[in-house]
């Protein structure tokens, strides 16, 4: 038996960054610690031209884009690439998180995003079943794999996170519009009980200039969108730039290229 100030508390933890586009999902997760990306929505132009502002680098791969096949090719250009076809791309990126999580240097492994993943799985799904449409069979393996590709990652002792954007939505019960994850069949209201954590992404009026806004990372569930989170220190909304907050909750020491001065 082993004492329990050795559990690793971050052990099996998967964070899901829910929100509209462009409000720091993805600027967040490039800031994770010792971070792998994986780009699998081909949309991380922004997030990056900010991220090297603070000097931050990290691993990645992306989804549609891989080194090329051919070695002469890479030898007369080692940067070559070409493009994965579609019914190849899920299994590509299946080989590239496993790299990432055995990685001793990788300590978080990100996906940017869910919507680029289930393109992935569905495209699969047609290639291994000659199908060109979705049907009540095909969904249930769609809504099978997701749970397992979850799982699989949560358990590979780094701590993983993943983009999702939403849309409003009508309750069934209450009839008051909510915000849900946006994404196709039932996966949209079963994948954040996959992961230990669901936080949402908005924009909140600055506490220090209510004319400004800024990021903010909501953790706690309102009337508008369902969170969760399980770490007890973690503030209910906080700024997403504010990493102190973040990395204290992971027990980990502030990076050095935190510099909370530097704009958004």
């Amino acid at each position: 038996m082993r004492e329990s100030d050795t559990y690793d508390n971050n052990l099996g933890t998967g964070i899901l960054f829910q929100g509209q586009f462009a409000t720091g999902k993805s600027s967040l997760g490039l800031k994770l610690p010792n971070v792998y990306v994986f780009d699998a929505d081909n949309n991380l132009g922004g997030a990056i031209r900010y991220i090297k502002e603070l000097g931050i680098k990290f691993h990645y791969d992306i989804g549609t884009r891989r080194p090329h096949s051919d070695p002469e090719v890479l030898k007369a250009d080692p940067h070559a690439e070409e493009e994965v076809p579609e019914a190849e791309r899920y299994d590509w990126m299946g080989k590239c998180l496993t790299k990432a999580f055995l990685s001793p240097a990788i300590k978080s492994v990100y996906i940017d995003g869910a919507s680029g993943v289930s393109d992935f799985l569905i495209a699969k799904l047609f290639a291994d079943t000659g199908k060109t449409e979705m049907t009540i069979p095909l969904w249930g393996v769609y809504l099978e794999t997701w749970k397992k590709f979850i799982t699989k990652c949560r358990s590979q002792k780094k701590l993983f996170a993943m983009s999702v954007h939403e849309e409003w939505v009508k309750s069934d019960n209450e009839g008051v519009l909510l915000w849900e994850i946006m994404l196709p069949g039932k996966i949209s209201s079963k994948l954040g009980s996959f992961m230990s954590d669901v936080w949402r992404h908005e924009m909140v009026p600055d506490p220090k200039d209510p004319k400004n806004t800024i990021y903010g990372v909501r953790t706690r569930s309102n009337t508008k969108v369902k969170c969760r989170c399980s770490f007890p220190g973690m503030p209910a909304l906080w700024d997403g730039s504010n990493m102190k907050i973040l990395y204290k909750a992971l027990n980990l020491p502030v990076p050095e290229w935190y510099k909370p001065d530097v704009p958004k």
